[in-house]
């Protein structure tokens, strides 16, 4: 093996990829532009030195994860799992010193050296926001690039949680149903990720040079210069459709923030204030509406965007804005911005090159953004019996097939009342080949995959 090759993550172009592992492959989730994520049933992830280009073209060392072999990312690549699967990671490193992976509170594999490979297996935890990380001399093998985002879905995804407190779920029950939140139920594609880092390049150049740097030594003197979000800063990460906020009134948009650099942030939302959902893994009892939150170092936040219409347009201007004679006109762009001033900057001053990101209102609510919600997925082997039930904001029929709908295996059809209410029951025998049904919207062609719980 050769350890010492390096690979360049070019700004423009580097970001997170997303992988499904497991039963999360069956879900269908989609990243921002119908970029569909690739699935698999074993990870292989490659620790290897790199160069990282910043907002302005200045290239810095780091350490980064590679995924089956392809060019290296920070943050490491999105792991998509499902509450209760069996996980495996394999971890090669493909660097001189020594590593290791972990999920803090979850797995740790312990020391891999140089050249080893050593498998990570370990059961996904309960629905939530997760980090993970080289936990090695800490922190600085983290900062140096070794960290990204383990997203645990339940389920069921009525919410982004395998026990959500009461608020949490009456929260989420009243997207698309009460006044003060028209449009549509939550959908779980709508779903944005932030992962906050900081580069100090002196300091990256000296882990480089001297990988077992004391973390006393990384530490001291620390000055970041660049700040990222999801490896990028400023135009580069404003513009990002995985960064970028976008979407009608009544989409709801949940942010699953973290922080794997040294600098403390507060995201600053001049859009919709937010509902703090989840701290560091604990589901909130009260819901707090907040334009800002704190991120300390390793913290987990996750933050619920209602897209209301904003509250501060008044309804006259509002009906000129959706007719289009105002003269600011759709889609409007609102910032993202810390409340931490030194990071919205670059190389020591240059504005706005630091972390910034954009939130684009595309329009008031739109009937062709329909949702399928679905609340119970059960079959029955025994009997052979499928039991379907949910919602969907939209007045359509919906069709259900055994697995995916290219197989076209029908179950049956089901046309959704006026409630958005429907009940679906039928034979199961053709999905019991893999436990898995689709949902086919006739009216947008909207697909949802779902995992059946089998009794």
């Amino acid at each position: 093996m050769n350890i010492s090759r390096r690979d360049f993550l070019k700004l423009g172009t580097c970001g997170m990829a997303a992988v499904a592992v497991g039963a999360a492959g069956g879900y269908g989730l989609l990243w921002r532009g119908n970029e569909a994520m690739a699935t698999s049933q074993t990870l292989n992830l490659t620790i290897l030195e790199a160069e990282h280009e910043m907002t302005d073209g200045i290239r810095v060392a780091a350490w980064a994860f590679s995924l089956n072999g392809t060019l290296a990312s920070v943050p490491g690549v999105v792991i998509y799992a499902v509450e209760g699967d069996d996980l495996e990671i394999n971890v090669t490193n493909g660097h001189s010193a020594n590593h290791s992976f972990a999920v803090p509170g979850v797995v740790d594999s312990g020391i891999i050296a140089p050249g080893q490979t050593v498998p990570v297996r370990f059961q996904a935890p309960a629905a939530g926001t997760y980090m993970y990380l080289d936990p090695l001399n800490a922190p600085v093998n983290r900062v140096m690039g070794l960290y990204g985002a383990l997203v645990v879905l339940p389920r069921i995804q009525l919410t982004p949680y395998s026990n959500p407190t009461s608020n949490v779920q009456r929260l989420f029950e009243d997207f698309g149903t009460a006044v003060h939140f028209p449009g549509h139920p939550w959908d779980p594609n709508r779903t944005w990720i932030w992962v906050f880092g900081s580069v100090d390049p002196v300091k990256h150049a000296l882990a480089a040079a001297t990988p077992s740097v004391s973390a006393e030594m990384f530490t001291s003197g620390y000055s970041p210069r660049y700040f990222m979000i999801n490896g990028k800063s400023g135009f580069f990460a404003s513009h990002d459709h995985r960064v970028e906020i976008s979407g009608y009134v009544g989409q709801p948009a949940l942010i699953r923030s973290m922080n794997a650099g040294l600098s403390w942030h507060s995201p600053h939302t001049h859009f919709n204030h937010c509902y703090r959902l989840a701290v560091n893994g604990v589901v909130q009892r009260d819901l707090w509406l907040l334009d800002t939150w704190s991120l300390g170092p390793l913290d987990r936040v996750d933050m619920l965007m209602p897209f209301i219409q904003p509250p501060d347009i008044p309804p006259q201007t509002w009906s000129k804005i959706e007719g289009g004679t105002n003269q600011e006109n759709l889609p409007m762009v609102w910032p993202m911005h810390c409340h931490l001033e030194t990071s919205q900057t670059a190389a020591g001053g240059n504005y706005p090159n630091g972390l910034i990101a954009h939130m684009k209102l595309l329009g008031p609510v739109n009937p062709a953004n329909e949702v399928i919600i679905v609340e119970k997925a059960e079959l029955r082997v025994r009997i052979g019996r499928l039991s379907l039930a949910g919602r969907a904001s939209g007045n359509s029929q919906l069709t259900f097939y055994a697995g995916a709908p290219e197989d076209g295996r029908v179950i049956g059809t089901v046309t959704v009342p006026v409630n958005g209410r429907w009940v679906f029951e039928g034979r199961g025998l053709k999905a019991l080949s893999n436990r898995t049904v689709s949902v086919v919207s006739s009216s947008t062609a909207r697909r949802e995959n779902i995992r059946c719980m089998v009794r």
